[in-house]
């Protein structure tokens, strides 16, 4: 398995060129200096345009970024916001690739799903690429996440290599949509739990997190439960939208009668599919006996 991947966003040049981000003094020789700006460039494969990702140990969900080219002093270089302390943070912030000792929030991504997207199981076909946002662990006024953003982009134009990135709070332009393209990626998808986390204060609250690995990193995924109780009819829950993360990892919760389960004892069947295709086979799928508070005799298929 590879975990290398580059950046594309949903834009292309006014030559139709697809455009990845890219590290800007990194094309050729010497190597880039520590603080460099990121670009976008048509795709060339060098290694200043392709990254891997590490989850954060202190803050689960969110990766560092970093480049396979090193710096002129051989020192990793990650994806970085380019401001001296998070307090600076404003729309417009220059991104730039920086070394390991920078490391903190302004080099800290997850990644966050398009909203405008929508589930690609029945008629009428939604005619879309599941772009994805890559969203800063710093924020915006009102708690919206600053994403990757290519500067100074109008709707109409096409932005041309060379543009620099900044950082932007979330607008769902299409200048802040992204796309991994992982360069070689031969993992198998697989849900790993079903977990019921039941509210003390309110216990007709519960929320189930379905958590799975091996998926294509950054895929918009759409996971249908369907439950059948011991009485009554099977029951079919309407699609819940998730993105995988930088890994292929995939965590998403949501209340329970949203995965269509009831305080019934009964059998609960869950399938993921890739959401871009429409009617495709899933990719992973996985039961568990319900038993109307929390789940046993979990198996994945």
């Amino acid at each position: 398995m590879s975990n290398r991947f580059q950046i594309q966003s949903s834009l292309c040049d006014s030559h139709n060129n697809a455009l990845v981000v890219d590290i800007e003094e990194g094309r050729g020789s010497p190597p880039p200096k520590a603080g460099a700006y990121l670009d976008t460039w048509c795709p060339t494969g060098r290694n200043n345009q392709l990254w891997t990702a590490h989850e954060d140990p202190l803050n689960p969900g969110y990766f560092s970024v970093r480049s396979l080219q090193l710096d002129s002093a051989d020192h990793e270089l990650y994806i970085d916001i380019g401001v001296a302390k998070p307090s600076e943070m404003t729309d417009g912030a220059p991104l730039d690739a920086n070394t390991t000792n920078k490391i903190g929030s302004r080099q800290l991504w997850k990644i966050g799903l398009n909203p405008a997207t929508q589930p690609n199981l029945s008629d009428p076909v939604v005619p879309q690429t599941d772009y994805i946002f890559i969203q800063s662990y710093l924020t915006h006024n009102g708690g919206v996440p600053y994403v990757i953003d290519i500067e100074g982009w109008k709707a109409g134009t096409s932005p041309n290599m060379g543009t620099k990135l900044d950082a932007w709070h979330q607008k769902g332009a299409a200048n802040q949509l992204w796309m991994l393209v992982p360069q070689q990626w031969t993992e198998t998808p697989k849900i790993t739990s079903f977990i019921s986390n039941l509210d003390l204060k309110n216990p007709e609250n519960i929320t189930v997190t379905v958590t799975g690995k091996g998926f294509r990193p950054g895929a918009t995924l759409a996971l249908v439960g369907s439950f059948t109780p011991d009485v009554g009819d099977l029951t079919q829950a309407s699609p819940i939208l998730a993105a995988s993360d930088f890994v292929g990892g995939l965590t998403v919760s949501a209340p329970s009668a949203q995965w269509a389960l009831s305080g019934d004892i009964g059998e609960f069947y869950l399938t993921v599919t890739y959401n871009e295709v429409y009617a495709p086979t899933p990719v992973a799928a996985a039961k568990a006996h319900w038993t109307g508070a929390e789940f046993t005799h979990f198996s994945n298929d």
